[in-house]
């Protein structure tokens, strides 16, 4: 309707509508609205009660009108039921578009909605969807720009690595000829040397086979003869050595084992990292994998576990004053007695115990017959976890932080407590495992989180359980030969196996039944061992990595 009086005073502007004089109109009030003539116009936006009218020229209006009729002509549509009836409302109750007349029958009482208002919340909603999109269309651009970057820089190191790669051919070449050189020179000059030695029996053999045959060919006559002194004189002139001249000649036979190929990576080793994280990708090992190769039950619940072979393992528990050695099956071996509850130990590999004593602050000796040693006292500050670096040095878990003590646990070596931003690095150091020569991985129980550090102490990253982030309780690490953390979380009822960069890889114990871990250790055979720190008093051995037999 309002579109139908507007087009009336477009078609009507013949004449002023406020003196209805025929002078020339070239004014339009909007809010009026009407047209003006030149002199209505000054009276019109001088007068106090019209000041704020919109007066435009009609020209412009023209323009302006033009504009709306082409946005009305998308927007207007007829009733389906009244076909004479424009749609002018939306109905909110019942979603659909309606006229006047659908309102005073169907839709009576209903809630309603202006076209206008509807269209424009519709095109509010199509514009935040366009604006999402063009945020993703920016992203899926970065994203792209950022792999088409990473592949640049992987294609410029593959040039380096493919002339690495030919430069150690080059040199194991090289190796290879001159030691086959010096091989086939070896080879010639024995074969020379059994030659002449060859050459030289002969040549002695052929001249005696020479002499019997001649001696044959003048001793045969005789056995016709009848006269013994002839015959014997003949004998005393022709003596004969009845051994052999020289006999076999010993030879030297060349023989030659291939061992090119029995070391796998002759030139060297090829791996792949991520181009921006430097980060070495995940491992393809999966939970089907895994298995229990075998259980057995103990005669106390261990909370702290070490193989001392891969069919022994020493076992104890905090709460306990003994430790005790079982064969894999489960027979008791050995047993010690303490004077103290043993938080944790390590063996030093020639059969003595290395033991943290925590409430008497000192690091203790037990010996093979069962004698104690205090290596030293760590007062005020209570040992906790405890393992050995490739050094053979002894890392420590104090509480706050870590110790690196000499061999003979004189000397304090470093210590570390702070991050590179002088932040504490841990709030409860409880147990400590060396990951090859690299770094030092640590369970902080307070902080619930595993921290990682290098040999010199620089934090490299912490691990906070993932997925279950609040829920995640460490309890005990450990670390394999392949650089992989290994850490028991008992409240969970799981063992989560990281990469070397902190990734989580997988659980362990998915699909196995095994309950509260706390123990751990890897045996030689690359077994990890686990511990329950339940009733059932139970270790398993687990196999985890597919190309362990």
């Amino acid at each position: 309707m309002a579109h139908s009086k507007l087009k009336h005073h477009y078609q009507a502007a013949l004449d002023c509508d406020l003196c209805e004089s025929h002078d020339k109109v070239e004014w339009y009030c909007i809010t009026c609205p009407a047209n003006l003539c030149e002199k209505c116009k000054v009276l019109h936006t001088s007068r106090k009660n019209f000041k704020q009218h919109c007066v435009i020229s009609r020209e412009e209006y023209k323009s302006k009108t033009k504009k709306e009729n082409e946005n009305e002509k998308t927007v207007v549509s007829y009733c389906a039921v009244h076909r004479n009836n424009e749609l002018t409302l939306t109905c909110v109750t019942c979603k659909v578009p309606v006229c006047s007349e659908c309102i005073v029958s169907k839709h009576n009482q209903h809630k309603f909605e202006s076209l206008t208002s509807k269209l424009d919340k519709t095109k509010k909603n199509l514009s935040i969807y366009i604006s999402k999109l063009e945020e993703k269309t920016t992203q899926v651009l970065r994203l792209i720009d950022k792999n088409t970057e990473g592949l640049t820089i992987a294609q410029g190191k593959k040039e380096e690595v493919r002339m690495d790669i030919i430069k150690a051919r080059d040199n194991v070449k090289a190796l290879a000829d001159a030691e086959s050189k010096k091989m086939l020179e070896q080879l010639e000059t024995e074969m020379k040397k059994n030659t002449f030695e060859v050459s030289k029996s002969n040549t002695k053999l052929k001249s005696s086979h020479q002499q019997m045959t001649n001696l044959i060919q003048k001793a045969r006559p005789l056995l016709n003869n009848h006269d013994t002194d002839t015959i014997d004189e003949f004998l005393s002139r022709n003596h004969f050595d009845e051994e052999f001249p020289d006999g076999e000649v010993k030879l030297a036979t060349p023989k030659f084992q291939d061992r090119s190929l029995q070391s796998i990576g002759i030139l060297g080793t090829l791996n792949f990292e991520c181009v921006k994280e430097k980060e070495v990708v995940a491992c393809s090992l999966k939970p089907s994998d895994i298995k229990i190769i075998g259980t057995f039950t103990i005669d106390a619940t261990a909370t702290e576990i070490r193989t001392a072979s891969s069919t022994l393992v020493w076992c104890s528990n905090f709460d306990k004053t003994c430790l005790r050695l079982y064969q894999f099956r489960g027979k008791g071996v050995k047993s010690l007695t303490t004077d103290f509850k043993v938080q944790s130990f390590i063996l030093d590999g020639i059969g003595n115990v290395i033991a943290c004593d925590l409430n008497g602050q000192s690091i203790k000796k037990i010996t093979t017959d069962g004698s104690i040693v205090i290596l030293c006292n760590t007062k005020p500050q209570s040992p906790r976890g405890i393992c050995l670096n490739q050094r053979k040095q002894a890392v420590v878990c104090m509480g706050e932080f870590l110790v690196i003590f000499s061999h003979d646990f004189k000397t304090k070596l470093h210590e570390f407590r702070y991050d590179q931003q002088g932040q504490p690095l841990f709030q409860r150091a409880f147990k400590v495992a060396v990951n090859g020569n690299t770094s030092y991985c640590a369970v902080d129980v307070d902080a619930k989180r595993v921290v990682t550090i290098s040999m010199e102490g620089r934090l490299l990253w912490t691990y906070n359980g993932g997925q279950l982030k609040d829920k995640f309780s460490p309890t005990n690490i450990c670390c394999d030969t392949l650089n992989m953390v290994i850490v028991a979380d008992t409240a969970n009822h799981k063992v989560h196996l990281l990469a070397n960069t902190g990734d989580f890889i997988m659980y362990i114990t998915s699909g196995i039944d095994i309950k509260d871990p706390c123990g751990l250790d890897i045996s030689d055979d690359g077994l990890l061992w686990i511990s329950e720190n339940s009733k059932s008093r139970k270790v398993h051995r687990v196999k985890y990595l597919s190309d362990i037999q």
